[in-house]
């Protein structure tokens, strides 16, 4: 059963799609259009705090104070602008901007104390005036305390559906301020910028030192250790390696963590301390693999601050049962947790990991039976089956059909100590990790590190190609309606041009592509459009003259299988990986997965998949919209009759003046 409240493809609320269809049928001479006005409001967490008020000021007493301290009475501070904006390839971030100005030094300096401290929370909110169903008036957000973000931002969404989305907020950490000032006017033009705190926090430097006493041996000589050095090295070293043990799994309470697995491989190129364990060239090594959801907790998670005021993370709604994190009694501000993030997938075997070295799918081992076939894989020599991985839950039970989870990954100590080492900054080192998995698992998947709409303090790793089979609700457009402008346009980056251009002229939909690249839908976008010229592109998959060996070394095994056989080319390949890990067997995995999928239906092709074209429209301002929404719009979308399709908000952005306020929408078309 599909979910209808999956991060990457939420319909859009129907309350909000009957609001802005409302707008539109009401007319442009209705009270709703002419009357309407719009108001701003600043508030921040800062023990001294110090309220800024928009417009709607109605008494004297709204307008004027006497803070100058000289006795002359000053304009109270008041906001101009805010501008929200999206950050991420998919505009998953939120960011804001406000400006507003003061009008003495001693504004100037509560002002300080209230908004110019970087890490301080802040909550600004803006809206209309009015409802546009009756008229009645708006209510603002009542300033208050919140347990976390996740409390402040659940209430902060209730609050907003029940003014009929004719108001909007946003809850998040100060990042930035300036200001200055104006001799003429005797003013203080000032500036603060808002950030998610997910992605406030995840920007740090991924070099911090350990928590001290972590109680686990940093010697091999130690009987206990104090656990001394880099969170990383503690992390991985003196907590995952430390506490495995052969054939049995690592668990906490119910929760699986990992497990060890011994192969034959190339001696790691390192001196660290990996190469005790290891051994020396082509020798059996001790693997020790962690699940993708340890390492976002207890690594990533982990170097999250704490905060007595805060609310427990095993407390937060938004902490799934697979993770680490639901046992967590501290207080930590953010967190990582991408247990539940979806991916696509082949929907059966033979499908593996690439390289062992980067990462293993329970349930899709490479040399499982299903993925290994019949041939003579030499896998009981070259693996020592290991009950502390195949106990490990696997990737896909639960998930729709053709996907798996992401946090059930189990993640190579020693990849992730390597991927380390060449990182500076926590995001960097999250996306390093994950686009190694992505690409050593088939280049799948789109993925992207994202904010939780319903929870700002909660980073996510999803695939934004996956999307769950969900209606799609349809925004009026055309006629009366609440959009001011509209439109279609292409946003292609230019690594995907060419495998966009090239699958418009594929040659049919079910034979093999005409590129390696992935190229999603748009052969379905182009249906019954060809060129007079280059129609019915294919890839070229016989040698040319010259092209042939003339002396072919004597191939491994079954690996030279000839290319009409992907399936047995792609099991003789897992087979090899299987005997011995080294570059060639890596690299023969890889290519022989590529061209198995190539001859297929491409996990990223299953359900539909995202095209960088897109609807675009501004709206009279307008309360609750958020990234990966799912929605129609009347007479917008393929031009060709006949083809299924959604649109995927990507970009939603205010802005607010004194005098107006506008909601723009950009999508991705979906078919």
């Amino acid at each position: 059963m599909a979910d209808s409240n999956y991060i990457t493809g939420r319909p859009m609320p129907a309350k909000l799609i009957s609001e802005m269809n409302r707008r539109g049928s009401a007319g442009r001479a209705t009270s709703w259009h002419v009357s309407k006005k719009v108001w701003i409001e600043l508030n921040s967490g800062s023990s001294k705090k110090y309220k800024i008020a928009g417009f709607e000021k109605r008494t004297v007493q709204d307008f004027y104070d006497n803070s100058d301290g000289g006795g002359r009475i000053v304009p109270k501070p008041i906001v101009n602008s805010v501008s929200i904006s999206t950050t991420g390839t998919n505009g998953a971030m939120r960011k804001a901007t406000v400006s507003f100005t003061a009008y003495s030094i001693d504004q100037l300096k509560k002002i300080q104390k209230a908004y110019f401290i970087p890490g301080l929370s802040c909550l600004v909110q803006w809206g209309w005036n009015i409802k546009s169903s009756d008229g009645s008036a708006v209510k603002r957000f009542p300033s208050r305390t919140f347990k976390s973000f996740f409390d402040g931002q659940k209430q902060i969404n209730d609050w907003i559906e029940q003014q009929e989305n004719c108001m909007d907020a946003m809850f998040g950490v100060i990042s930035d301020f300036n200001w200055s000032f104006d001799p003429g006017s005797k003013s203080y033009s000032c500036e603060i910028v808002i950030d998610s705190p997910g992605k406030a926090y995840i920007s740090g430097p991924v070099t911090v030192a350990n928590k001290q006493g972590a109680g686990c041996k940093n010697k091999d000589n130690e009987e206990k250790g104090d656990g001394s050095g880099n969170w990383m090295r503690v992390a991985l070293k003196d907590i995952a390696e430390k506490n495995m043990t052969e054939n049995k799994p690592w668990k906490d309470g119910s929760v699986y963590l990992g497990g060890t697995l011994s192969m034959f491989e190339d001696g790691k190129e390192d001196a660290s301390w990996w190469r005790r364990n290891i051994g020396k060239f082509f020798s059996r090594g001790t693997n020790h693999y962690v699940t993708w959801n340890w390492f976002e907790s207890t690594i990533v998670s982990g170097m999250s601050p704490i905060s007595p005021k805060h609310d427990a993370v095993k407390n937060l709604g938004s902490i799934s049962d697979e993770t680490p994190l639901k046992n967590w009694g501290k207080k930590h501000v953010w967190r990582l947790d991408s247990s539940k993030s979806i991916l696509k997938i082949p929907k059966s075997k033979p499908y593996a990991s690439s390289d062992p070295w980067v990462c293993l799918l329970p349930g899709f081992f490479h040399w499982d039976n299903g993925n290994a076939g019949d041939y003579e894989s030499g896998w009981l020599s070259g693996l020592k089956n290991d009950e502390g991985i195949t106990a490990a839950p696997k990737v896909s039970d639960g998930a729709p059909e053709g996907t798996m989870y992401l946090g059930r990954v189990l993640l190579n100590t020693y990849f992730l100590w390597q991927t380390y080492l060449d990182c500076k900054t926590i995001d960097e080192y999250v996306m390093k990790v994950a686009k190694s998995v992505n690409e050593v698992c088939g280049d799948f998947w789109n993925l992207e590190l994202v904010d939780d709409p319903s929870d700002p303090s909660t980073m996510r790793v999803v695939d934004v190609n996956y999307v769950p089979s969900v209606d799609a609700p349809e925004i009026k457009i055309y006629g009366n309606t609440s959009a001011r402008n509209w439109g279609m346009s292409t946003n292609i980056p230019q690594a995907l041009r060419h495998s966009i251009m090239m699958a418009t002229q594929k040659a049919s939909s079910t034979g093999p592509k005409n590129t390696d690249e992935p190229q999603g839908s748009m052969l379905i976008y182009a249906k019954g459009i060809t060129d007079d010229m280059l129609q019915k592109q294919e890839l070229d998959e016989t040698p040319n003259a010259q092209e042939k060996c003339t002396k072919p070394d004597q191939p491994k095994k079954d690996a030279g299988a000839p290319a009409s056989n992907p399936s047995k080319s792609y099991k003789a390949a897992l087979a090899n990986l299987a005997d011995d890990r080294d570059d060639e067997t890596v690299d023969e995995a890889k290519g022989a997965l590529k061209n198995y999928a190539n001859r297929n239906a491409p996990p990223p092709e299953q359900g539909g998949t995202v095209i960088p074209i897109g609807f675009e429209g501004e709206f009279d301002g307008i309360g609750g919209l958020t990234w990966g929404m799912l929605f129609k719009a009347d007479q917008v979308g393929p031009v060709l009759e006949g083809v299924e399709y959604k649109l995927q908000t990507t970009q939603i952005k205010h802005t607010v003046s004194q005098k107006d306020w506008t909601t723009t929408i950009e999508t991705a078309l979906r078919i």
